[in-house]
Order: C-alpha cells, then structure tokens, then sequence
C-alpha cells in the first residue's frame, strides 16, 4: 500500500510539473499570459483528477500482461474523457482545435509518465538483479 501511495504522489508532481512546463512554454509562443493562483489551483486539480486515475492500474493480485495493456486502454480513454470534460466545463477547451490540443497534450504527458515509470521499475529490476547475482556468486 506505501508503495501505492509513493508512487501516487510522485506522479502527481510529475504530472504537474509536466502541465505547469508545457503550458508555459505554449503561452510564451501564442499568447503570453501571466498566471493566477486559479489557473494554478486548476492545473494542481487537473494534476490529481489524472493521478487518482491511476488507481485502475492496480491490482492487488498478479495479473497477465494483456490484462495490464487492457488497463492502460481504459485508463488512458478515462483520462482523456475526464480531463476533456473538467476543461470543457472549466471553460479552458471549448472550440475544436482547442479539445484537439488539449487531448495531444495529455496523451504527451501520459506518454511522458509512462516512459518515467518504467525507466524508475528499470532501475529497480537492475538493482535487484545486480543483488541477485552478487548474492549468487558468494
């Protein structure tokens, strides 16, 4: 379960880190704006409503590989539906183009948090095995 809550809340800086970076730097080219504690106050609420997401990942028992790629289609569909429609209702995606936007950004932050877990389970799995190995020789 602390594993869980670990990697909840380390997604969520991520995630928020990766929104709070890719809204900046799309302000600076087409409409520099400053920010406002609502907008932040948005994008934290953005940030968790996808971190919370994540919990259809787990499981508490061992599931197949095709059951886990099952999971990541439903989360990332429940993703985009929920982020999409929080930023319709926000007011902040309301014409086309926008939602069009808006849904490639967060599949770039998906993508990008996806590849970050799975380079930290690398590390892990490397570390592990490195102990393996080393337990094996003596």
């Amino acid at each position: 379960m602390t594993y869980i809550i670990k990697k909840l809340v380390r997604d969520y800086f991520i995630i928020f880190g990766c929104i709070i970076f890719i809204i900046t730097h799309l302000r600076l080219l087409f409409s520099p704006q400053p920010f406002d504690l609502g907008f932040i106050l948005d994008v934290m609420l953005f940030a968790l409503l996808g971190d919370l997401l994540s919990l259809i990942l787990y499981s508490p028992k061992e599931i197949s590989e095709k059951e886990l790629k099952m999971r990541y289609i439903i989360h990332f569909i429940s993703l985009e539906i929920v982020l999409l429609s929080f930023g319709y209702v926000g007011g902040y995606v309301t014409e086309p183009l926008a939602m069009m936007i808006f849904a490639a950004q967060i599949a770039i932050i998906y993508l990008l948090i996806r590849f970050l877990g799975y380079r930290s389970d690398k590390n892990i799995t490397d570390q592990i095995n490195k102990r393996l190995n080393e337990l094996k020789k003596d």
